[in-house]
């Protein structure tokens, strides 16, 4: 328990370290049904797309480059790329799009889900379908999320390059002026754990994208 190993899943796209939480004995329960969860993927996101729909009583908030299927595309598409009054699919018919925000946030905690055989499931109570890879988009699509991604990964390796060079030149609190030496180094070890954990994440997103890393 507690270990942690390398895994690859063309499921939810997803490539990177996972930690043991559990183990079930072999054959002591049936194989999942369609449909079922079983994985909960967490990574972070720097931007969020929300969109409002027409008889919604709340937005679906989600990362720009997450597929929804399109009526009039008839494609998945980013849900930064929709736009008002374009229509996507609900369990009871038509959905119209009424509008469209993408913002900048601080590093938000995102999920994904993997589900037994199943790559597509409906989200909020409007029952939207939403798909859980991005391995179907045009390549223009995964390009456009794989550069931002990228863009956010350079400059994290950048500052974890520069702050273990010069560590003193980032303590804009004075928390390394003012602590002991042993204090000292446990906040430098902390803040490039860190750093690692936001750059990992962003090869993480780059591989859910088709970009690899």
């Amino acid at each position: 328990m507690g270990g942690l190993f390398r895994l690859e899943t063309s499921d939810a796209a997803f490539s990177g370290f996972a930690k043991i939480l559990a183990t079930t004995p072999l054959g002591s329960r049936p194989p999942p049904v369609a449909g079922e969860v079983t994985g909960r993927f967490r990574s972070v996101a720097h931007r969020l797309t929300t969109v409002t729909f027409e008889g919604a009583a709340a937005p679906l908030v989600g990362t720009p480059h997450h597929p929804i299927w399109s009526l009039d595309r008839e494609t998945w598409t980013p849900l930064a790329d929709l736009r008002p009054g374009e229509r996507v699919t609900g369990l009871m018919g038509p959905v119209l799009v009424t509008h469209v925000h993408t913002r900048v946030v601080p590093l938000t905690p995102v999920f994904n889900l993997e589900l037994a055989r199943l790559h597509r499931y409906p989200v909020t109570p409007l029952g939207l379908r939403v798909h859980n890879d991005c391995s179907g988009w045009p390549a223009k699509k995964r390009g456009k999320a794989t550069k931002g991604f990228q863009k956010q990964l350079e400059k994290h390796l950048k500052k974890l390059e520069d702050f273990k060079a010069n560590p003193d030149k980032f303590d804009n609190k004075g928390f390394l002026k003012d602590a002991s030496p042993e204090l000292r180094q446990k906040i430098i070890d902390g803040r490039i754990r860190s750093l690692e954990r936001q750059i990992e994440n962003f090869r993480r997103q780059i591989n859910r994208a088709g970009g690899g890393a």
